[in-house]
This record gives structure tokens, sequence and C-alpha cells, in this order.
């Protein structure tokens, strides 16, 4: 058997997706597949020498031009961005055969620009407020638009945009809504007027909200922690028609150095308001779907050709009673289906010995050769493989080069990596995808294919598609199970209450009890987030299987900043560059993927010899890239786009001071998250700090952050900062409740040392004589004292000082600051000649009781 394959490398991402194609494939026994020798048997010294030839060019460094695409990567890739200074620049991508470029200034000026298929503008200028900017590409019989909103805060800058949960809602249904935003650093603001606002679709204010607060009252106001800089605000929300309703942050500026006062704000968020697809709605749209792949199988049985028989599938659909709109039967690319409730269907019709759709002919586009990319590590040594097909190919007889990626990775000490799966057939699920801004490297394997050419412009402006053209698409191994829609919002308190498929959105808190009984509820709703992504067209219904589409991966990727790359062996991954441009977007450095149609065993043996080349060889992704062969049957070729400098060869900790997002480089397990102040406290140096608790708000799992990394040669010692925070002080001193923080230190080659191994005990003053029983009954006639207090500290000093702030159920006492240093010269952590790898471990724990809060900061981790 052959599979049709293509693959894309994104650079926040490495991942592999080895899709088939909705192309015929022509049997033919007698073809020999062969390609140049493989990476272990190339002279690494001459590929390097020409990555650093005078032109900087790669001779497999093409990118598509099957289409005209344009798409804005910095400030920003969602559409949105802010800034505090009058002038930007903005960068971006450009696919396709185009003639000319300019942007459109926010007073309506055009300024040309230059430079394929990276660009970058003059500086524009910026007046306070809402600054919306255009780029457009003209091609020859094609133009293509992108558009960003640039809000200028002159003095003020917002640490990233609201975030509202459940982000999205089901028209008719009142729900509890939960918002929160990092307030601006900045003394300028009036931090007891910040509010949300309720605004139209170009951002102006028609409803205020509420005003936001940074209380720690979670059960009143929503606010986890007091004094962390987030403001929160719960309201309630109803959608009353479909469409979407955009939010956004205020807050009043006092006036500064000349600067009269002002209102600033932050970039709009929108919530999508759909309707339920009923359960038997969508079972009629699979009907449909799978009669039309009926009809194609019976007409190729009966002799006809795939041609022939596309024809025959499109005839069945263009009769549905709720089909809006579909293919062209003449088109050379997959089939596809609008229903007129917005659903849209694809199909991947079966042809013997293909894995993949059938009809139309063999791709061939032309290619032009891009600049050489300047490129870094990635921030995450996550490795996330995803192989719905690994099945299929193995019954074919072909290996699943994800597989491959994954044993690789196993069998790696240093780099050490954090792998992830692999997820097959049924479990690469689409949650693992919505996920997929934490990893560095992403590997997906799966049927693909370019859909939705043709499709009406209104259609695509109401999914919010940045690309008016055709979609690259990737098969999911996630099955259609209509039975498993939400018909309606449903309360709940943790996942186990919603159906497999929806989560459970924790939006507010209750707290019942007196003195030490007290017991919290949550409180959430059931969010069914693939039928939101398939009402808002980021996901195509399959006949059997849910299809991604590019605006899925640049919606749960905004944000991004791993610097990853993105393997995706599929075909036409690189047919028009949209599934590239989107991981761009979303922080992707490298997309490495196919420009048509591929056989299995090439795009096998391709992907094999790629990943050979950057894990065992230690090759730049320029290099591992450079395969510069064709599949024997379709003529297409591996493609490099993005960074040829990125590698995966630094083996150090990443994000070790977390002033990258969100935890990036670390994997979390329950309350972990990245925060500016806690009170009068900031981090130890730079902008942010970690922070892991027993539970606080509306988390209730004890917190940690994990990262496996190599100590370098020569290493000495580990020192880090922390700070413990809890209401257990100083009340429960001596008693059976004693929250704890841990540090530990492990390798295969040193075993487990432990850095920091604290409780409650250890850190109370010493000799304190709590009027506790062992029962946390107050009143007791028989206190005493303390026989483990102090021990830590070991001076008789009472180190403990009242905090500046509170959590939900009691008074808090913290420590100072204190750094750990660790001294590992002469032990099994440290080499003069080779690097260690090692796994670093932060994690707070709760032993008696989960009802008084405990929280560690942690900050400035450095390796000397």
């Amino acid at each position: 058997m052959m599979r049709i394959f293509s693959v894309i490398t994104c650079s926040i991402l490495f991942a592999a997706f080895l899709l088939s194609c909705s192309s015929p494939v022509y049997n033919n026994s007698d073809t020999k597949f062969s390609h140049d020798a493989s990476f272990n048997d190339r002279d690494v010294t001459s590929s390097e020498a020409w990555l650093n030839n005078d032109a900087g060019q790669s001779p497999n460094a093409d990118y598509p031009d099957a289409e005209v695409l344009v798409k804005i990567i910095t400030p920003s890739g969602s559409g949105y961005a802010d800034s505090m200074g009058d002038t930007i620049s903005l960068a971006g991508v450009v696919f396709g055969r185009v003639k000319s470029m300019y942007l459109v200034t926010p007073d309506h000026h055009k300024q040309d620009i230059k430079g394929a298929p990276y660009w970058q503008s003059d500086a524009v200028h910026l007046s306070p407020g809402d600054n919306v900017i255009e780029v457009h590409a003209q091609g020859e019989h094609q133009q293509a638009v992108d558009r960003i909103v640039v809000t200028y805060n002159p003095n003020i800058r917002f640490d990233g945009p609201p975030r509202l949960m459940p982000p999205a809602l089901f028209v008719g249904e009142k729900v509890r809504m939960h918002a929160t935003i990092r307030a601006p650093a900045s003394s300028l603001i009036d931090r007891s007027m910040i509010r949300l606002e309720l605004c139209d679709r170009h951002g102006k204010p028609v409803q205020d909200m509420g005003r936001m607060q940074d209380d720690g009252k979670a059960q009143v106001s929503g606010d986890e922690i007091q004094g962390d800089n987030v403001y929160t605000l719960q309201f309630n929300d109803t959608c009353k028609t479909p469409g979407i309703r955009y939010y956004r942050v205020a807050v009043d500026v006092k006036a500064f150095g000349g600067q009269a006062a002002y209102t600033a704000y932050s970039v709009p968020v929108p919530v999508e308001c759909v309707n339920h697809l009923t359960t038997a709605t969508c079972r009629s749209h699979q009907a449909l779907l799978t009669s039309a792949r009926k009809a194609y199988t019976d007409a190729r049985a009966s002799g006809l050709s795939p041609d022939r028989a596309k024809a025959a599938a499109y005839s069945v659909l263009s009769k549905g009673a709720h089909v809006a709109e579909h293919g062209d039967p003449a088109s050379p690319l997959g089939i596809w289906v609008r229903f007129d409730d917005g659903v849209l269907g694809a199909l991947r019709l079966p042809e013997q010995g293909i894995r993949g759709s059938a009809g139309g002919t063999p791709d061939n586009h032309a290619s032009v050769v891009s600049a050489l990319g300047l490129g870094r590590r990635v921030l995450s040594n996550r490795v996330l493989v995803w192989s719905p097909v690994n099945n299929e190919l193995s019954e074919a007889g072909y290996q699943d080069e994800g597989r491959d990626l994954a044993d690789m990775v196993k069998n790696k000490q240093c780099p050490a990596f954090d792998l992830d799966g692999p997820w097959t057939n049924k479990a690469a699920k689409l949650d693992r995808l919505r996920n997929f801004a934490e990893y560095g490297v992403i590997a997906l394997i799966a049927h693909g294919d370019a859909l939705f050419k043709g499709l009406s412009d209104k259609a695509m402006s109401e999914y919010g598609w940045f690309h008016h053209g055709s979609q690259e698409a990737i098969w999911s191994g996630q099955q259609v199970d209509c039975d498993r829609l939400l018909g309606k919002t449903t309360e709940c308190t943790g996942d186990f209450q919603c159906p497999v498929g929806s989560k459970c959105l924790i939006t507010s808190v209750t707290i019942e009890g007196k003195g030490n009984r007290l017991t919290t509820h949550k409180h959430g709703v059931c969010f069914d987030a693939t039928q939101v992504d398939l009402m808002r067209g980021r996901l195509a219904m399959g006949a059997d299987a849910y299809v991604v589409l590019p605006q899925f991966i640049a919606h749960y990727g905004q944000g991004g900043h791993a610097l990853s790359l993105v393997y995706l062996g599929a075909c036409r991954s690189m047919y028009n560059g949209s599934m590239a441009a989107a991981c761009m977007a979303s922080g992707a450095q490298s997309v490495v993927g196919y420009n048509g149609l591929v056989t299995d065993q090439f795009a096998g043996e391709t992907g094999r010899a790629m990943f050979k080349s950057l894990l065992q060889s230690g090759d730049r992704v320029g290099v591992a890239a450079s395969q510069g062969t064709y599949d024997p049957l379709f003529h297409s070729r591996l493609m490099l786009f993005g960074s040829h400098w990125l590698d995966l060869t630094a083996y150090s900790i990443l994000n070790a001071n977390f002033e990258e997002p969100g935890l990036l480089g670390w994997k979390r397990e329950g309350d972990a998250r990245v925060i500016s102040r806690l009170g009068k406290t900031g981090p130890v140096e730079g902008k942010h700090m970690a922070i892991i608790s027993t539970g606080l708000g509306f988390t209730t799992d004890s917190g940690g952050i994990t990262q496996r990394f190599c100590l370098p040669p020569g290493t000495t010692r580990i020192r880090f900062f922390w700070k413990f925070y809890s209401e257990e002080f100083k009340e429960f001193c001596g008693s059976p409740f004693q929250d704890t923080f841990h540090v530990t230190l492990s390798s295969p080659l040193a075993g487990e040392r432990d850095l920091v191994s604290v409780d409650i005990d250890s850190l109370c003053p010493q000799g304190i004589v709590p009027c506790k029983q062992s029962g946390g009954s107050s009143g007791s006639s028989t206190c005493k004292a303390c026989t483990h207090c102090g021990s830590y500290w070991g001076d008789g000093r009472d180190h403990l000082q009242k905090s500046d702030v509170g959590f939900d159920k009691g008074g808090v006492w913290n420590t100072p600051w204190q750094m750990t240093t660790m001294d590992l010269s002469g032990s099994h952590f440290s080499s003069q000649t080779r690097p260690i790898p090692v796994t670093l471990k932060f994690m707070a724990g709760d032993t008696g009781d989960s009802i008084y809060d405990t929280a560690i900061l942690i900050d400035s981790i450095q390796v000397e």
C-alpha cells in the first residue's frame, strides 16, 4: 500500500504530522522507491559549508506558491496587539507568486513592503487608542489581506490580554463568567478603577460589566490570590444570537510628564456565541457524508475512474437537504461541503493501495528559494507524538516515523526530552493538540489534504479565517460521536460529571463550615470545546473522524513562545502555506512539509532520516531537512520554511527565571502558575516568579513543576530562591496538619537528592507552645511544646513574618526569601567531561487536611 503524505515543520513546535492526501494514487507495482544516501552517510562538514555560503540559501528552502497568502506574525499573530510606544513595525510571511505588497497605515496612507517570503515593514506611527493596520499582497489574479489592531497606551503596558472562562457561550443560555487580567506594573494607574467592559467589534465600549478585584476572596469576588496583581470579575452573561462578543479591560491613568490623564485599554478578547449542534442534525450530516463516500466506493467498484467516482460523491452531496455550499467536482483538491448551520464537512475517499482520498492529479508547483533564517534553540524540551494512522501503516507494512522519533527521544540522555505519547489511532485526540504550544517538538502522523477552495468569502469571514482560500487539513483520530455532543450547558464540580469530550471549567467557589471544619465547593460548567470548534470553522466533520484546519492551530497557539520545530507528515501540508502560517503565528520557528502528494515509503524514509540527523547527528534543521530528493511517484519533495538554525542539541535548563510566558519549559501539575507580585513581594530578579500551592482559589490539587535537562560538564552547584507562605502558621505548629515543600534533583546516574525538605513545624519558631490538640480542636489544657519546631533555622529565632496578603480562610505568615545552594562537586551529579541528565522537581504537599492553604514562591534558578 501507499500513503500520501505532506510534511510541515512549525518553529514553535517540532511536530510530525503524517497525513494522507486526498488525490488519486495510481497503482504501480514496478515503482522503485529510493533517495540519496541517508544522513548517517552524509558529510556533516560539507553540509555546514553550504549552509554558511555567501548566498545564505539552502537548495531546499522553498516556500509554497499554490495561492497568494499573507500573514502578520509580529507583534502578534492573533490579530490584536498593544504598544506603549507611538511607533511599531510589523513582520510576517507571504506565500505565492506576489507582484507587490503594501501596508495601509491607521491614517490610510500606503507603505510599500519588500521581501518574500519573510517581510518587515518600516515604522508605523500610532495614535492613542486602537489603530487598524492592513497588509495587502497582490498576485497576478489573487489578492490576500491580513489586518491587526494595535492598541497604543502611552507609558502603560498590560501584562497579557484578559482571560475569560468559559471562552465561548451557547445561544440562549445564562452562564456565570470568570474574567482575569494581570494589571500593568505602573504607579500611574488607579487600581481601584480596573474594570471589564463589553465592547463592539470595533473595540468601542458599550457596557461596564463591573470593577475587578485583587482581594483573594474567592467566594465573593472570584479572585484566587490576594496581591498577585491578577484582577478578577465574576458576572452572568447570555448570548441572544450567534456571533462574537468582545471584552476588554479599562483602567484610568494619571497625568504624568506632560501626558494628560486618559483611559488605557487592553486588547479586546472575543467570546464566541454559537448554536448547539443537536444530535439529530449531527447524525444527518454524518449520514450524508457516509452516503457520499459510499457513492464513491461503488463507482470505483464498477470500474469508473477516480475522477468519475469523485463526481458521483459530489452528486450525492449536492442533493443534501441542508447543504449550503460544496466544492467543485473538477477540482484536484479534496471533497468538502458546508451545511446551512455552518458545520463544515470533509471526505477522505478510500482508494485501493492508497492511504488518502482520490481524484485530481499529482501536484508539481514551482517554488522560489528563500533566504536562510536565523534561529535559536527551542524553549521547551517536551515532545508530543500524535499518530492517528499508526495501525494503518503497520497493517500496510510501513514503519511509523513517529514511533521512530519516540524511540530516539526515549534513548537520548542529553539533551533530555520529556516525551508525551506516542498517542496513536483513536487516542490521537483533539485535546492533545489544544496544548501544543507547551511543546518544543510535535510529531503528528495522519491523513491530510487541501480543502474548501471556492468556499464563499462571506462564510470565510464569519469563521474568522486569516486566509481566504484553500485550507491545509489534518485528520485526527478523534471519532465523530453525535451522541456525546452537549445539548445544553450543565453545571459541574469536576470532569467526572461531564460527558466524554467535554471538560468542567470552574468559575466560582463557596466555602462552608466553621473553624477548622471548612469545606470548599467548586462550581463550574461543562464546556464542549469540540462542538464550539466545529461551529466556528476550526474543525470539519468527517464521515468518521474530525478534521483539523489551520485556524484551530492559530486559535489554540495564541501567545505561544516555545520556538519549536513541527514536522507535518501529510499530503499538501505545504500546498499553500496556510498550516505553516498558523504555526508561525503561534510562535513556531521552522516548518518542514511536502509540497504535494507523497507515498508512505518516501515520507517514512524522509521523516525518519530527518529525525536521525537532528537527534543522533546533532545537525541543525537546515541540514536535517536538506534531502533534496523527490517522491518517485508524485515528484513532490520535502520543504523547509522558517529558521535553518534551529537545533535540539542545547541541553541546559530552560526558563530558569520564569520570564517566558506560562511556565514554558516546565511540566506542571496541580496549582502552579507564574505571577509578577505577591503583595509587596516581587521577584528576586526579572519580572516574574513561579508560585506553587496546596490549592489556592479554584484549584484543590497540590501543585508542582518539573523539568528534565542536563547539567553541563564542570557543573559544581545549583542554587535557587524560595519563600514559604501558609495559613497553618503559627497555630498549627506541632499539629498533624503539616503542609510541605520538597525540592529534589534526580538522575539515572546519581539517584535522588533532597535539595529542600521542609514542613510547617521545621519553619515555625523554636519551642512554640501550640494551643491545639492533635485533632486540631482549640481550647486544650494539654498544650505541649513543639519539639521539632525551628529545626530548619537552628538559631532559636522566630523568622516568620506576618504577611501582607491573605488566602481565603485565615491569616497568613511567611518566611523571608531563602537561598538554597547545593554543592555538586565530587558527586555523580558532576562531571568534567560529559553532561549529566537530571530531573529537577519542586512540589507542594498537604498532610492532614485540605482546609488551610500553603504557597511557595520560586525564582532565580542558577546552575553554575
